[in-house]
């Protein structure tokens, strides 16, 4: 989970900014030990700014860094493919908004390490498979 974090982290503008190269270097070298302390700056860190990002206890829930950059497995993926197929078709998309740039920024800040399929691939395989799947029930 820890390695996922950090994948996370690097690519994170908003903790490129926070902090220097050689904080950044320290908080990604960091070990389980360590986690907290960094935990504990962040915390300190977000409440001091006017943002409304708040870190929930570990108390109450888990915490979302620990799921933000998760790499989809082989498994979710077409899951996650037949997901975007059908918000798709139930918004009326065509096929090319998955190529538009403010959609692919939008998905990059939700996950940065997702990848879209592009429209060909939406239209052309992830469809035909939906269409088996559908006639197969």
């Amino acid at each position: 989970m820890f390695k996922y974090c950090k994948i996370y982290l690097k690519n994170c503008p908003n903790f490129l900014s926070k902090y220097t190269k050689e904080e950044r270097a320290k908080i990604l070298a960091s070990d389980k030990k360590e986690v907290n302390l960094v935990q504990k700056k962040l915390r300190t860190t977000y409440a001091n700014t006017d943002s409304n990002i708040s870190l929930p206890s570990s108390s109450i829930q888990t915490k979302m860094v620990s799921y933000i950059g998760w790499p989809l497995s082989t498994k979710d993926i077409p899951t996650f493919n037949s997901l975007l197929l059908r918000m798709t078709i139930s918004n009326g998309f065509s096929f090319s908004w998955i190529e538009n740039e403010e959609t692919k920024e939008f998905f990059k800040f939700i996950t940065p390490g997702l990848v879209l399929p592009s429209r060909r691939k939406l239209s052309n395989s992830i469809l035909k498979e939906a269409t088996k799947k559908s006639n197969n029930k």
